[in-house]
């Protein structure tokens, strides 16, 4: 199994960072792959799986180009109604495939 976390990654620190941090640290101690795209503002070097796309192209190229099985997607904040509203038909169906972690092994 190998995954892919979008989300905030620090700088800055903050709840939802921290816990995508957290995660990550839980999935490599147990030898899972897991990558990172920063989908925010704040660059560094790109290093140890973690991305930083400049553009919608750039994260899209990554999504093509990286192998994952899972997508873990961090948001933080008031999604609005729109947002969570569907107006149409889901045109893309999504079969994920549900796995037990025990978090306290």
């Amino acid at each position: 199994m190998r995954v892919l976390q979008l989300g905030p990654y620090p700088p800055p620190h903050g709840g939802v960072q921290s816990n995508l941090v957290a995660i990550r640290a839980f999935l490599q101690k147990r030898n899972i792959p897991c990558a990172v795209i920063n989908i925010t503002r704040h660059r560094k070097a790109e290093a140890d799986e973690v991305y930083y796309p400049k553009n919608v192209l750039d994260l899209l190229w990554l999504l093509f180009r990286l192998r994952y099985d899972i997508i873990h997607l961090h948001v933080g904040g008031m999604l609005t109604q729109r947002l969570l509203r569907s107006h149409t038909e889901p045109q893309v169906r999504f079969d994920i495939p549900l796995r037990r972690l025990s978090f306290y092994s």
